[in-house]
């Protein structure tokens, strides 16, 4: 790099490129295992033939020089201000410079992509520099945006620059598998575990980078249940060493600060929600709540209560709880209340992009087990019992697609006819959960008390 041009290797780009044609599918392979794009070249030349090498890759046509030159011909003639002829040449003695070389594509592929992560963040910082200076944004929207890029561009790196042979996959399971045979001696849990049976026997453990989908009908419960789930989770944290717990952060978008603090006090106090609604609140209520709360004021649990997010500040508060709280558990209440950046026309695309987002920008990267609220869809109306499946789900099967867990509360007393609510048949307090997705175990229904009055789940 010389002068102020921005950070790049010309002499990488061709190495990774020249080996590429010069030895075929096997080092094309390898180089586009590591995700290295045609946006990481920093010379436009060299950006139009990689991407012309990742579309013959895929379409399992020739990597040769020659036919990679005819192909991208044209529009190299334009940048070289050649004629195509001579492009096509000069492809060629870049592959052939390239046939006696000893260095490794590969090595030279990560040079090209980390040149190219520091360009960014100077577009970045060239950016954040505008903004600040026209005030087009908020500061805390600015601050936002910059987190969640730098911290795209922090973790890009951390799986695109591995390819991985079947025997070293079979030697890092057998490690991981061990340390959890003696984490399981220990009496140590991996995972997120309740202390709900409904939950757990079906999770076993809500690993770090797993999303899980909690879907039901307006109304039914969903908040209550996973909002109890949650202070569960932080209750059996808070018995560790302050150093070995696990923080958890509930963003509160459907409810405000002063409607949560009540489902709190109802939760732990195991009070009737209407009457604390009202008032009517006796001495030995506040005696009670106060001495609930209290026991529990050092809990690893944290809340937001902003309305809306966009996915950009939503990244960037668990990114701060991440770093301020050690967060490895997000409640995100619920899908319908945070936004993408950017509009998609088709409400359906929206919906995958935002689950892609939990599953991939939220979960894998940040390394946090997370679980979103959805919906139900209408439809759900005309099915028998108004039991839910997963094409009931707020954008159906692609929002299935990205979770790894999908279930669904179902209170059956709601949608029993009068004879069996006479006889008894079905309680107010019969609740199921519904998995209709599990990626790591077997579907199936499992029962649990939930009495929606002092929030009472068991």
């Amino acid at each position: 790099m010389t002068g102020h041009q921005p950070p790049h290797s010309l002499e990488a780009e061709r190495s990774v490129l020249g080996r590429i044609m010069a030895s075929g599918p096997g080092i094309a392979g390898e180089v586009i295992g590591t995700l290295l794009a045609p946006s990481h070249f920093y010379a436009p030349a060299h950006q139009t033939l990689y991407e012309t090498i990742y579309e013959n890759y895929y379409a399992d046509l020739p990597l040769d020089a020659l036919t990679v030159g005819e192909k991208a011909s044209k529009r190299l003639a334009g940048i070289w201000n050649c004629d195509e002829n001579d492009a096509i040449v000069r492809v060629r003695d870049m592959a052939i410079a390239q046939t006696t070389f000893q260095g490794n594509p590969i090595d030279h592929a990560q040079v090209v992509k980390r040149h190219a992560d520091l360009r960014n963040l100077l577009d970045l910082t060239t950016a954040v520099q505008h903004e600040v200076a026209t005030e087009e944004r908020d500061p805390e929207e600015i601050a936002a945006r910059l987190s969640e890029q730098a911290m795209r561009i922090a973790t890009s790196r951390l799986l695109t620059h591995e390819i991985l042979p079947f025997g070293e996959l079979g030697r890092r399971y057998l490690r991981q598998a061990r340390q959890l045979a003696q984490a399981r001696q220990q009496g140590l849990e991996i995972g997120a575990y309740f202390g709900l049976s409904f939950l757990d026997k079906y999770l076993r453990g809500l690993k770090p980078t797993e999303l899980l989908i909690v879907g039901g009908e307006p109304g039914v419960g969903k908040s209550a249940v996973m909002w109890k789930a949650a202070m569960k989770f932080a209750e059996r944290q808070a018995r560790k060493p302050e150093d070995m717990r696990i923080g958890t952060l509930i963003l509160s978008l459907e409810m405000g600060e002063e409607q949560s603090n009540l489902r709190l006090a109802q939760t732990i106090a195991q009070r009737d929600g209407g009457k604390l609604r009202e008032g009517d609140i006796s001495e030995g209520d506040f005696k009670r709540i106060t001495y609930e709360w209290g026991r529990r004021k050092d809990l690893p649990l944290y809340f937001n209560f902003a309305s809306s997010l966009r996915v950009s500040q939503m990244r960037a508060l668990v990114v701060e709880a991440i770093r301020r709280h050690n967060v490895g558990l997000v409640l995100i209440d619920h899908f319908r209340y945070f936004d993408l950046d950017r509009r998609l026309r088709n409400p359906i695309d929206e919906d995958e992009e935002k689950a892609r987002f939990l599953s991939n920008s939220i979960a894998k990267d940040l390394n946090v087990a997370c679980v979103c609220i959805a919906h139900t869809t209408k439809g759900i109306e005309n099915t028998p019992d108004r039991r839910p499946n997963l094409s009931h789900l707020r954008g159906s099967g692609q929002v299935a697609a990205h979770a790894d867990f999908v279930g669904f509360i179902y209170r059956p007393f709601t949608y029993a006819d009068e004879r069996d609510k006479e006889i008894g048949a079905v309680s107010e307090t019969d609740a199921e959960m519904i998995w209709r997705k599990n990626r790591h175990g077997i579907d199936g229904v499992a029962a649990f008390y939930f009495n929606p009055q002092t929030m009472d789940i068991q």
